[in-house]
C-alpha cells in the first residue's frame, strides 16, 4: 500500500542505515553500474504485476488522487496501517497517521500531469501519458519521500539536485540531519577518499562546501558580485552649474586606434 511504502524509513531501523554512511561513502569511487530502483512499482505491491509501466503510473496516480480527496477512503487506509497501535500505542498511531498525511499531500503535488486538460465532447482528444522523464523524477522524488538515504545514490550516480534534497528537508529532516552528521564525522577523518566531483556532489546534501576551493570560488563569486563602485559625479562649477560636457578633457585615441583611422 502507498501508505505503508511512504514511512518505510519510520518502521524501518534508520540508525542502522545511517551507521552504513562510511561504507556506502567508500563505494563512490568503484565504477559499478547503480541497479535502478522502481519505486512505483514497489508502492504497489503485487498489484503492479503484470502492468506497463504506464499503467503502474496510471494506478498508483489513481490511488493516491483518491486517498487525498475523499476523507473517508484515508482514514480506512490509515486504520489499516495502525490498526495494531491504535489501542497499545494511541500517540504513535496519531503520529503515523500525520506522517503519512503530510507524505501523501506532497506526492499528490508532485504527480506528473496534462498540462493541456481535455476538453469535454472533442473527438481528437487523445489519452495524455507522462513522459519517460516525468516518471523518472516522480520515480526518484517517491524514493527520497520514504527513504532519504536514496540522496546518497543520486549523489554517486552524479545527478543529486538541491530539489532532492528540500524533498527530505521537508518531510524527513531529522533523518537528514542524522546524515549530514554521519557524512561530516566521516568529511574529516581521513578514511575516505573522494574526487572534488564527488565532493561537490555531497556537499549539495550538506547545504555547505565541502571541498576548500568551493569556499574560495565562493568568496571569489561574492567579491565580483558585487556592486561596482558609483562613478564619481561631474564636477560642478562655484555657483552650482554643471560644467559644459564638452568643455572636459577628452580621451585621446590609442595608437592602434589612430592606425585603423588612416
Amino acid at each position: 500500500m502507498i501508505g505503508s511504502y511512504m514511512i518505510a524509513d519510520s518502521i524501518h531501523n534508520m540508525a542502522n542505515k545511517i551507521d552504513n554512511i562510511p561504507s556506502i561513502l567508500n563505494t563512490f569511487s568503484e565504477k559499478t553500474a547503480v541497479s535502478s530502483f522502481d519505486a512505483i512499482k514497489h508502492a504497489l505491491g503485487s498489484s503492479a504485476n503484470g502492468l506497463s509501466k504506464e499503467q503502474q503510473f496510471d494506478k498508483l496516480s489513481n490511488q493516491i488522487t483518491t486517498l487525498q480527496s475523499n476523507q473517508q477512503a484515508f482514514q480506512n487506509h490509515i486504520n489499516q496501517l495502525t490498526g495494531p497501535l491504535q489501542e497499545a500505542h494511541p500517540q504513535a498511531a496519531k503520529d503515523y497517521e500525520a506522517n503519512i498525511n503530510k507524505k501523501l499531500q506532497f506526492v499528490f503535488m508532485s504527480l506528473p500531469r496534462n498540462p493541456n486538460p481535455p476538453t469535454a465532447f472533442l473527438s481528437s482528444y487523445t489519452k495524455w501519458k507522462p513522459s519517460s522523464q516525468e516518471l523518472s523524477d516522480f520515480n526518484k522524488s517517491l524514493m527520497i519521500v520514504s527513504n532519504p538515504m536514496h540522496l546518497l545514490t543520486e549523489a554517486k550516480q552524479g545527478t543529486i539536485t538541491a530539489k532532492h534534497v528540500n524533498i527530505a528537508e521537508e518531510l524527513n529532516p531529522a533523518t537528514l540531519n542524522q546524515m549530514r552528521s554521519k557524512i561530516m564525522e566521516e568529511a574529516y577523518n581521513g578514511k575516505t577518499n573522494l574526487s572534488y566531483q564527488q565532493r561537490m556532489n555531497l556537499s549539495v546534501i550538506m547545504g555547505v562546501p565541502l571541498d576548500r576551493s568551493q569556499t574560495q570560488t565562493q568568496q571569489l563569486q561574492a567579491v565580483y558580485a558585487a556592486p561596482q563602485q558609483a562613478a564619481a559625479p561631474i564636477p560642478k562649477k562655484r555657483g552650482g552649474s554643471h560644467l559644459n560636457p564638452s568643455k572636459l578633457p577628452q580621451a585621446q585615441p590609442t595608437a592602434s586606434q589612430r592606425i585603423a583611422a588612416k
